[in-house]
């Protein structure tokens, strides 16, 4: 069942660290387009790129949850029984270092994420590992919420978000900052905080 999974998350479910990311040149070019347009417009905001995406996934019940962690037989009774921990409680997560195979697989499966079938993926979002790691870029996976922009104010990236009933986006935007811990304050459209995991 691990190995399976680790596949999966390979090929569809990793979207933010998986470098096979395939669309056509011509999205891609499109999308640099826009965003050179947006900073045009205001040079405060931050482009970002949708690396994938899906409109329909949602967390799966805690019955669910508790079955598949039991499944893999990776987890500790104790592990299992609170679903995923904080993994499971939070809806927005920020990276700024590749958590490694058995992080992300991890990841993959505290959050729920594991049951995510058929994502998108808007555009290209090669080489995210060395730039992840490099500091060049930083990552945040969004989920129940759809990122509307997000701008450098302050010395901090002001990411805003719309919440909706289900889905989720993995996306990547380069940093103007290096600093050990991503400066980043989340908001909905009304202004209030929405928390953050960081890595």
């Amino acid at each position: 069942m691990r190995k399976i999974l680790t596949t999966c998350f390979l090929t569809t479910v990793s979207l933010a660290f998986s470098p096979l990311i395939l669309v056509s040149a011509n999205n891609v070019n499109g999308n640099q387009q826009e965003l050179k347009q947006t900073n045009r417009r205001n040079p405060n905001e931050i482009p970002f790129k949708v690396c994938g995406e899906s409109n329909t996934w949602k967390r799966p019940t805690a019955a669910e949850q508790r079955k598949h962690l039991q499944s893999l037989s990776r987890y500790s009774p104790a592990e299992i029984e609170q679903l995923g921990g904080n993994y499971w409680k939070f809806n927005i997560f920020s990276f700024i270092n590749y958590p490694g195979g058995s992080g992300s697989f991890d990841l993959i499966n505290r959050t729920g994420l594991w049951q995510l079938k058929n994502p998108t993926r808007p555009v290209r979002c090669d080489n995210y590992i060395a730039e992840l790691n490099a500091k060049k870029i930083a990552g945040v996976w969004v989920f129940s919420h759809k990122i509307v922009n997000i701008e450098w104010v302050g010395g901090r990236y002001v990411m805003q978000v719309k919440q909706t009933k289900q889905g989720a986006q993995v996306i990547q935007f380069p940093r103007r900052e290096t600093l050990q811990t991503l400066p980043l304050t989340v908001v909905n459209q009304n202004g209030k905080k929405v928390a953050v995991l960081a890595d």
